[in-house]
């Protein structure tokens, strides 16, 4: 849906989630709860990340770093210490980083 007047196309979305909601699987709030309880670590480092990209120090490009697609990309930590040197993956790319 396009709208030419950006004040009318948020008030659209701001009703919409207020009747929809985010539709999450139920008991999703508690398992993000445990698992930033658990990785504190990461946790720390993707909020970091977050609020760099939001303020614009940290610029995240358009294309995976390891094999070049253009899609939604992740970011990859190498090392939780260094939460600013991140390596932009696509879920496939990110998935090869850790193996099972």
């Amino acid at each position: 849906m396009a709208y030419k007047d950006k004040e009318v196309q948020k008030e659209y979305y701001r009703k919409w989630y207020l009747k929809n909601g985010r539709n999450r699987a139920e008991g999703y709030e508690l398992e993000i709860e445990k698992w930033r309880k658990d990785n504190p670590k990461k946790a720390a480092a993707r909020s970091v990340v977050a609020r760099a990209v939001r303020s614009g120090r940290l610029v995240k490009p358009k294309k995976c770093s390891k094999c070049g697609r253009a899609t939604r990309l992740s970011g990859h930590h190498p090392d939780y210490k260094k939460p600013l040197e991140v390596v932009w993956l696509c879920s496939s790319c990110h998935k090869l980083e850790h193996p099972c």
